[in-house]
């Protein structure tokens, strides 16, 4: 009889187990929305915001990527900017590689404007990865 309710035990945590455990399996956490994704070739991109307060790379207020001075565009890797569900800029996250420690992230927000300066070339050195993001993977720095 020790026996027999041992084992209706064992069993019944064993379900208890499945029915809680293999649904967490099966549900990712909820990321962002990609709503537009390109690879755009560019000679030079400015950031223009109002945010400048202790962040690395800004004079006057703007943010420059360009072939010469510090911010390299081939450092750039990536350009991800979120809106909220009603089209509105909620900020601008810049993935870049810093060539000392690796790969980076900036976030900024109070956006004024984002200048982007075409290149006539269509070579892969220019070309720049930007997606457009709804709000949802703001906690994801990467």
């Amino acid at each position: 009889m020790v026996l027999n309710s041992n084992r209706k035990d064992s069993l019944f945590l064993l379900i208890s187990f499945l029915l809680l455990v293999f649904p967490l399996l099966i549900i990712n956490p909820v990321g962002a929305t990609v709503l537009n994704e390109s690879q755009v070739t560019v000679k030079k991109i400015t950031i223009v915001t109002d945010d400048v307060e202790n962040i690395p790379y800004i004079s006057r207020g703007r943010l420059v990527f360009s072939d010469i001075g510090s911010n390299r565009l081939r450092n750039l890797k990536r350009i991800d900017i979120f809106t909220d569900h009603n089209g509105k800029i909620n900020g601008v996250r810049i993935v870049y590689y810093d060539g000392i420690n690796n790969e980076k992230s900036m976030f900024l927000r109070k956006i004024k404007s984002i200048i982007f300066e075409k290149s006539t070339k269509s070579f892969k050195k220019g070309t720049v990865h930007i997606r457009v993001l709804t709000t949802d993977e703001i906690v994801n720095p990467w």
